[in-house]
């Protein structure tokens, strides 16, 4: 072996524990920035609920199911391995909202080093880039809020960004088995995911045949047989035991229309109002791409790469409608992309030892973590413009928004946990919000929105200004043929006296109200009111 061969093998081996160093010191100071900012916005958003309701009938033996007695059951979630993770502390007597929870942060740990390990091997950063990627993606406010939420949202995430890194993210180096399990775990995650695998492996597919590497070219044709493999097992097994092609979810939140584009486009303008720093970094990634377009054709990939998905993520966006939870969920597995962009964007400028760089950097970081505290860059007269959840009356920040889930989830939590005690268990009731009052009251429920009810889910789009998900809505009465127990059900305030705090709350011979006490655990003052159906003849 010659001497140069020799140098270079030392100077590899000398590099790597540095590099891996570096990689686990940007990790730790993240992670630290990423637990407590997801600590300071937790909480367990409803529809998260919905889940968990189908992991505790699939727990109790009673099936894949969110009504006992409905054939075939109907297919309320849209997150089949996410239900089967969380049956697990539901079979074991566990609180199935914490483990969720967990499960989400350590899907958000996950994720976060995965970027950095593929942006120290791949764009060989030096400590002062990795640390600022590390920060710029433990504080965007989309990675603190859904590494809690108890939704599936930083798993999938997690598991379509595994794929590429898993892909490309080491050169002369293709890990096709931990690919192809990442992308089997995406498809059974989300319905949408068989998309989102099959546009990573486009991507990594085309980079093959542009560098001619059978290595991975192979790879992607493997990982993507296998993908489609699960998709169509699930498919057929969706089939045989609801009965239907597709989740029920998708009738009930699907409405291509002129007017679902307006709120999918203001739902995409809004996120970049609230979150500026990803306007920024397009931005400039697109004038390094014309800098290292020659001089470096890995970097000018992931560059190309990074952009197509970002832009295909905000195309899907649209052309569903947006979402109705705050903070960009369904542009979060985008993310990750953002952040390699970012260290891209960065790397050169932080290698210089001067004082400037370092001062940029920090406003840059400054201004990605300033809407946790409420505070943004674009005024509010702009912001205000992109409104996009319409069953609100007015805009809204995404923090408030995100405030108004947590309370609300609360509230619906209460609620159900008082039907379980004073409702009858063959009871069932009328309601919008079907999440935590269906988790915990066990009763039979009929959504409004048609999640859980193929009946309203059917139901042609009412051409109302709704928000996400409401756009199929069925009112009280349309339930009058299936002889609910209670058409309305609503945790209220009551005063001293145990009466209605809200004076327009009018209480009729029909109703009940029941003042919940706080050694049940229910916070001071809060009573549940139940409004009897009315039968034929009345």
């Amino acid at each position: 072996m010659d001497s140069g061969a020799l140098s270079k093998q030392q100077a590899s081996a000398i590099e790597e524990p540095s590099s891996s160093r570096a990689v686990l010191a940007a990790f730790a100071l993240g992670g630290i920035v990423l637990l407590l900012l997801t600590f300071r916005l937790e909480l367990v958003f409803d529809d998260a609920y919905i889940s968990f309701r189908y992991s505790k009938n699939l727990a109790d033996g009673n099936g894949l199911r969110f009504n006992l007695g409905v054939e075939p059951p109907v297919e309320g979630y849209s997150n089949l391995l996410w239900v089967l993770w969380c049956a697990i502390p539901e079979w074991l007597g566990l609180r199935t909202t914490v483990w969720a929870q967990w499960s989400n942060l350590l899907c958000g740990f996950g994720l976060l080093a995965l970027v950095l390990r593929f942006a120290a091997r791949r764009f060989e950063l030096g400590s002062p880039a990795l640390f600022a990627t590390s920060i710029f993606l433990a504080t965007l406010p989309p990675m603190a809020v859904y590494s809690t939420g108890g939704l599936e949202t930083m798993a999938f995430a997690l598991a379509i960004f595994a794929i590429y890194e898993r892909l490309v993210g080491e050169e002369g180096r293709v890990r096709t088995a931990d690919a192809a399990i990442a992308g089997v775990c995406a498809v059974l995650l989300r319905p949408d995911g068989i998309l989102w695998c099959g546009m990573i492996i486009a991507l990594c597919g085309g980079r093959a045949l542009k560098q001619r590497n059978s290595k991975l070219r192979n790879a992607a044709i493997i990982v993507g047989a296998l993908c489609v493999a699960a998709f169509l097992s699930q498919t057929a097994w969706r089939l045989s035991y609801h009965g239907d092609w597709v989740a029920n979810t998708v009738h009930a939140k699907a409405s291509m229309s002129a007017m679902s584009f307006e709120r999918g486009s203001k739902y995409v303008l809004s996120y970049f109002a609230h979150f500026p720093t990803i306007g920024v970094v397009l931005i400039l990634a697109c004038v390094r791409f014309g800098f290292l377009r020659k001089a470096h054709p890995n970097r000018n990939a992931v560059l190309v790469e990074g952009l197509l998905f970002f832009g295909a993520m905000l195309a899907y966006s649209i052309a569903v409608g947006g979402d109705f939870l705050p903070m960009g969920r369904f542009v979060l597995p985008a993310v990750p992309f953002m952040a390699l962009l970012f260290a891209l964007v960065v790397e050169r400028t932080l290698a210089k030892p001067r004082a400037l760089p370092i001062l940029i950097a920090c406003v840059f970081l400054g201004l990605s973590a300033l809407p946790h505290f409420d505070r943004y860059v674009v005024p509010e007269s702009v912001r205000s413009l992109t409104h996009y959840n319409w069953n609100l009356p007015d805009y809204r920040t995404e923090i408030v928004m995100l405030d108004g889930e947590r309370d609300r989830s609360l509230d619906w939590g209460e609620m159900g946990r008082a039907l379980k005690q004073h409702a009858e268990p063959t009871d069932s009731f009328v309601i919008g919000t079907v999440g935590a009052a269906g988790y915990y009251s066990d009763l039979f429920l009929y959504d409004q929105h048609g999640l859980v009810n193929r009946e309203v889910a059917a139901l042609p789009w009412h051409g109302l200004r709704n928000s996400a998900g409401h756009d199929r809505y069925a009112p009280v009465k349309f339930f009058a043929a299936y002889s609910p127990t209670y058409s309305r059900v609503a945790l209220i305030d009551l005063d001293a006296n145990g009466q209605p705090v809200d004076p327009k709350l009018r209480v009729n011979d029909r109703q009940r109200i029941i003042p919940l006490s706080p050694d049940d655990g229910y916070r001071p003052g809060k009573g549940l009111m139940l409004t009897k159906a009315k039968v034929d003849g009345e």
